[in-house]
C-alpha cells in the first residue's frame, strides 16, 4: 500500500538548501546561523539630494555617506547636516568605479586599473600607490577595518590582494574556477568572498577567506544597483 504523492519538495539538509534559489532571503544568516530569515527592508520614506548623477557610494567609520557626481566633485553628507557639501576632487576619485573607506585613507582604482590609490578622507591628500605587477584590478572591497581587499585578474587567473594600512601586500589568495569576474565582496561574519562574474549567465561564487575552490555558487536571477 503506498501513500499520497507528495507535491512539494522537503529540505533539511545544508546541501539540499545550497541547492536553492533564495529571493529576499538572507543567504548570510543562514550560512552562520543555520536559520532562514527574510532580508531586511530599506527605508520607506527615502530623501533626495539633488546633484548631477551619483556614482560610487561609500559610508565611512564616522558614518560619513561619499559619493562622486558627473561634474567631477564629490559629495560628503553627515548625519550633522541637512544637504551635502560638495567640492572638487582628485581625478581618480572623480571618475572611481568604487570608493572605498577603511580606517588608513579612502581608497579608488587608478583609471589604467594597473594601481591602487589612498588619499586622506579630510583633505583628500594623497598618500600612496600601491602598483599591482602584471595584472589589471577589477574591483576593491574592505574588511570594514583596516585592510584592503583587490580583485585582480593575473594571466587569466582570478585573485584577492590583501593590502595593509600602509600600503604594503601581504597577501595573496587566488579563486579556482572563476572566469569573466566583474565585483566582488569581503563578508566580515563569516569570513568569506564573494565574487560574481558577468558573463552570459552571471554568477555569484562563495569563497573561503583562503580563496581555492568555491563553497558554492548560484546563479543571479535579477540584478540591482546596490552590489
Amino acid at each position: 500500500m503506498s501513500g499520497p504523492a507528495q507535491r512539494r519538495y522537503r529540505f533539511s539538509t545544508p546541501a539540499q538548501w545550497s541547492a536553492c534559489l533564495f529571493d529576499h532571503v538572507d543567504r548570510e544568516s543562514f550560512d552562520v546561523q543555520d536559520t532562514i530569515q527574510p532580508i531586511a527592508p530599506y527605508e520607506q520614506t527615502a530623501d533626495l539630494y539633488a546633484t548631477q548623477g551619483a556614482h560610487a557610494p561609500a559610508v565611512t567609520r564616522a558614518g560619513e555617506v561619499l559619493w562622486h557626481d558627473d561634474a567631477g566633485c564629490l559629495h560628503r553628507l553627515t548625519a550633522c547636516d541637512d544637504e551635502p557639501d560638495g567640492y572638487p576632487a582628485p581625478y581618480a576619485i572623480a571618475h572611481a568605479s568604487r570608493l572605498v573607506s577603511t580606517t588608513s585613507g579612502l581608497w579608488v582604482i587608478e583609471q589604467s586599473r594597473t594601481s591602487l590609490k589612498r588619499y586622506e578622507e579630510e583633505t583628500l591628500s594623497r598618500l600612496n600607490v600601491v602598483d599591482i605587477t602584471d595584472a589589471r584590478v577589477v574591483d576593491i572591497a574592505s574588511n570594514e577595518h583596516d585592510l584592503l581587499f583587490a580583485l585582480i585578474e593575473r594571466g587569466g587567473i582570478v585573485q584577492a590582494v590583501c593590502v595593509n594600512c600602509v600600503g604594503n601586500i601581504i597577501e595573496t589568495v587566488t579563486f579556482e574556477g572563476v572566469v569573466g569576474a566583474t565585483a566582488f565582496v569581503f563578508l566580515r561574519r563569516s569570513k568569506r568572498f564573494v565574487v560574481m562574474t558577468g558573463d552570459a549567465c552571471p554568477r555569484l561564487y562563495w569563497f573561503a577567506a583562503e580563496g581555492g575552490a568555491a563553497d558554492k555558487s548560484i546563479v543571479i536571477g535579477a540584478m540591482h544597483p546596490c552590489f
